[in-house]
């Protein structure tokens, strides 16, 4: 099959995360079977406006729920509306589900309508999420899911937190260090008022602990602020045990580390025999190939079975 037929798709992994002591699992996945089968609502029903003041909104439009596996397959598109353009004709949104392949072709008219600016899909069991959203994006998941299983979570937000690996001839005990340039950021969570989301204040640690110690010193001052002296903050391991190497805890707590640092270029990790990668490199993800149809739409079928594979190689890392 030629270039032109395929499209390569990353599937990135995460942990859904489990607050209840009483439970093993997270309810997530559970409540959303719920929602989507006890209440089958037409499409616009569940389409969220982000914010009032913008034209775009997040919808829910395709979903598969499997019973059998305990697994959702779903589609989700963030949409617009706007005016001379190939638009979704209304009578879709008044569909319980909208077909990926009923995106194909689209109506051009001049009226105001409404667009599908893009879509992603996802998969999750009990326990993992695998979600073809770039992974700086994940907050418009995350808020969709909040917002759409509100009646259900209460007062609890839903979390999904990356699956991070060493490369593979690499393992977590060879960690020797992570460094932060000066202008890399450290993350301290802390609770707001009951109910809000979690708030994360970013300090630049390098930087803040260089100023206060040339504090006084003019000329030192004058460096720093013209770049010419920089420093690192360098966090370094102690010796680690394989048992701890393999414990699903500190598993868990290095994910949580790494998980907002993924996206930061001046944070890297230095390994035993001295080489360094980023912190980015260690978020798990698979790259996968997806027939296009004849109307360019993916193979939504073989999607899902790849979906469906990647969490089957998922399940080894919670034991």
């Amino acid at each position: 099959m030629s270039k032109e037929e395929t499209k390569d798709m990353i599937l990135y992994a995460y942990r859904i995360e489990n607050e209840e002591l009483s439970s093993s699992v997270s309810d997530f996945t559970a409540n959303l079977f719920k929602k989507l089968e006890s209440n089958q609502e037409v499409a616009n029903k569940r389409i969220l406006k982000p914010s009032e003041g913008s034209s775009e909104s997040d919808l829910l439009s395709y979903y598969v729920p499997k019973r059998q596996s305990r697994r959702i397959f779903g589609m989700m598109m963030r949409i617009a509306k706007v005016k001379d353009i190939s638009t979704i004709p209304p009578e879709l949104l008044q569909k319980v589900i909208i077909e990926p392949g009923e995106l194909g072709e689209l109506d051009l008219n001049d009226k105001e309508g409404i667009i599908c600016k893009n879509r992603y899909y996802f998969m999750v069991d009990d326990n993992h999420l695998v979600i073809t959203l770039q992974k700086n994006l994940m907050t418009q998941f995350k808020t969709y899911m909040n917002w759409f299983l509100e009646v259900y979570r209460g007062e609890r937000l839903y979390k999904f937190t990356n699956l991070i690996e060493t490369p593979s001839d690499t393992n977590l005990k060879d960690i020797r260090s992570v460094t932060f340039a000066d202008n890399a950021t450290s993350l301290l969570s802390g609770k707001k008022n009951m109910g809000s989301e979690e708030e994360t204040k970013l300090i630049s640690v390098a930087k803040d602990f260089l100023e206060k110690i040339v504090a006084g010193d003019k000329d030192l001052e004058f460096l720093v602020d013209k770049k010419i002296l920089s420093a690192n903050l360098v966090v370094k391991f102690n010796k680690i045990s394989k048992k701890d190497a393999d414990d699903v805890d500190i598993k868990k707590a290095l994910s949580a580390v790494i998980t907002p640092l993924a996206d930061d270029d001046y944070v890297s990790v230095e390994l035993k025999d001295r080489r360094r990668i980023s912190a980015g490199k260690m978020i798990r993800k698979k790259k996968v190939t997806i027939d296009l149809m004849d109307n360019g739409a993916i193979n939504h079928e073989q999607l899902s079975q790849e979906m469906e594979s990647y969490l089957n190689e998922l399940k080894p890392i919670e034991r």
